[in-house]
């Protein structure tokens, strides 16, 4: 009996250094692994919420148009010039004022002309779609017309 105990002691031992301590070994390196990997992810979820929130705040800007350049107002005085060539004006002032993104330009224009000319031209240059968009239009009697004072501004083309 004693012979069966002591062999089933060594076994034991065996088994327990042999298979028990390895196990054990592995089970603890997997525990550091899942943990450095769970350490791993929080920091990779902390950079990805700071990448969306500074995505999410450039979005909108990049939608927005882009600031006008020079050829872009002088495109616009272009366009603005061909619409009040067909007015008979005697007095004439186009003005544009440089402006930032979403506004292409500051506009003023200044005509003294026949009445019904000045209307006419008043509904030209803010028709929807053009981008003037008017702040101030004023009609005042001038002599035998009418001065036309329009205060606008131009919105920017869109990228």
């Amino acid at each position: 009996m004693r012979v069966i105990a002591i062999v089933l002691v060594g076994l034991a031992g065996l088994l327990y250094f042999g298979v028990t301590l390895p196990a054990r070994r592995e089970a603890d390196a997997a525990f550091q692994a899942y943990s450095h990997a769970r350490e791993e992810r929080r920091r990779v979820q902390v950079r990805l919420t700071q990448l969306e929130r500074r995505a999410s705040t450039l979005r909108p800007a990049a939608a927005l148009p882009r600031s006008a350049g020079p050829a872009d107002l002088v495109a616009l005085r272009r366009a603005l010039l061909k619409k009040l060539q067909a007015v008979p004006a005697q007095k004439l002032r186009l003005e544009l004022r440089p402006a930032a993104a979403p506004l292409a330009a500051g506009v003023t224009i200044t005509l003294v002309g026949p009445f019904r000319e000045a209307v006419r031209l008043s509904g030209a240059l803010v028709t929807p779609g053009d981008g003037l968009i008017p702040e101030l239009l004023r009609f005042t009697p001038e002599g035998s017309g009418v001065t036309l004072d329009l205060q606008g501004a131009a919105l920017a083309q869109r990228q």
